[in-house]
């Protein structure tokens, strides 16, 4: 968009969204995992998101430079609704329930 408030809101909706999942994630994986595994749990954790941050920043930077500054957040866009999708299944309030059940 060119509109800077719709930039805006969307911008405040995507920080908010983000901070909302990792305050849900957080507390989930904290419920779950044994005390004695947990810092090795979360480690792994940032880890992965450290390493996956830049290397996406590289692979949306060569994707737009080969085609346009518009794909690479189509491309984000379609994956992320592709991992919902595949997500729903699997992640859902029984599947918590039963991993709650086993951790305690």
């Amino acid at each position: 968009t060119n509109n800077v408030i719709v930039f805006g809101a969307a911008m405040a909706a995507a920080l908010a969204c983000g901070t909302l999942g990792n305050i849900v994630i957080v507390s989930l994986r904290q419920t779950l995992v044994p005390d004695e595994l947990r810092g090795r749990v979360n480690s792994l954790y940032r880890v992965a998101f450290a390493t996956a941050a830049p290397l996406g920043a590289l692979a949306a930077g060569q994707l737009a430079g080969i085609v346009s500054l518009r794909t690479p957040l189509m491309v984000m866009g379609g994956g992320c609704l592709l991992l919902a999708a595949a997500a729903v299944p699997g992640v859902n309030n029984a599947a918590i329930d039963r991993a709650r059940a086993q951790a305690q």
